[in-house]
């Protein structure tokens, strides 16, 4: 596999001693254990395999090896995902909260406003502060372990020849950001000419890190940093060895606390998502936790 085992994280103390070993590094929550951190729209859910490939093994989260004929399927649900978004946006927001068409560029704009609001795409949300990627993981159900995952994005993005982090208008992003429109047979008919589009010398092969213009709340609360995805090819190629991929573990049976610890120093949904449903979810999420906290002590308030 393409990543390192962690450390196993049953506190916030942990969790921050991670966090300043780690200066620099992008992290992620995830509130179960999946093999590795994958883009929306690579997940197998969206993967309209044929059947003649018989993934059967295809679990939550993991991606296999697939053929042409699987590759260009996937391309037309993810292409035919974003026309969708762009066709139907302009009726329920307004024009200047729209990216436009004015300039290719724009597309990674699409992508970001797209990924803001569910649908899934090639990009995967990171943060700055593990205490948000903490809070991730630790929200919702407490059955199963869940997971932080922690890269190193100077190293990645080196291997681009990009020292920090790229501008919008990199050409790699550029690609990366139009990759679904062009089919495996566009691509090696007009191979020399699209890489003379994009001023590129071979096509990429792996995500870059991005620091993304931070245009809505949400985004600036959750210090969020994303990765920009080419289709992977199978789910050990998601990330090369330079990005020191590493997954530290949070047992189930300490999720409760964790909340609890992180609700008292103030991170919670309605600091992470400043939204009116937010109130609720905390709320109703601080009585959930306190009624497990009374099951598990055995005795109730008076």
């Amino acid at each position: 596999m393409g990543f390192k085992e962690g450390k196993t994280i049953k506190s916030i103390v942990e969790a921050v001693d991670i966090g300043s070993r780690c200066e620099g590094y992008f992290y992620r929550g995830e509130n179960e254990k999946f093999t590795s951190p994958i883009p929306g729209i690579f997940r197998d859910k969206y993967w309209p395999f044929p059947e003649s490939t018989k993934n059967e093994d295809i679990g939550a989260g993991n991606v296999q090896a697939f053929e042409e004929l699987g590759t260009e399927k996937l391309r037309i649900t993810e292409s035919n995902l974003i026309y969708t978004f762009k066709r139907l946006a302009p009726g329920l927001i307004s024009d200047k909260e729209l990216p436009g068409e004015d300039n290719p560029g724009n597309n990674l704009k699409w992508l970001f406003l797209m990924q803001h609001h569910g649908m899934p795409t090639r990009l995967l949300d990171w943060t700055e502060n593990i205490l948000v990627a903490l809070f991730i993981a630790v929200s919702g159900k407490d059955d199963k372990d869940s997971q932080i995952w922690t890269i190193q994005p100077i190293k990645l993005n080196k291997l681009f020849g990009i020292n920090g982090f790229p501008l919008p208008k990199t050409d790699f992003i550029e690609y990366l950001a139009r990759e679904m429109f062009y089919s495996e047979a566009v691509k090696k008919e007009k191979k020399d000419e699209l890489l003379k589009k994009f001023k590129l010398g071979t096509f990429p092969e792996q995500p870059i890190a991005i620091l993304p213009p931070l245009a809505w709340p949400r985004m600036i609360a959750q210090h969020s940093t994303f990765t920009l995805h080419p289709k992977p090819v199978s789910q050990d190629d998601i990330f090369p060895l330079q990005a020191e991929l590493t997954k530290h573990v949070i047992p189930a049976e300490y999720k409760l606390t964790l909340r609890r610890d992180l609700r008292k120093l103030g991170i919670q949904y309605r600091t992470l998502f400043p939204e009116l449903d937010s109130i609720s979810k905390d709320e109703i999420k601080s009585v959930e936790d306190t009624q497990e906290t009374y099951r598990k002590q055995g005795k109730w308030p008076l």
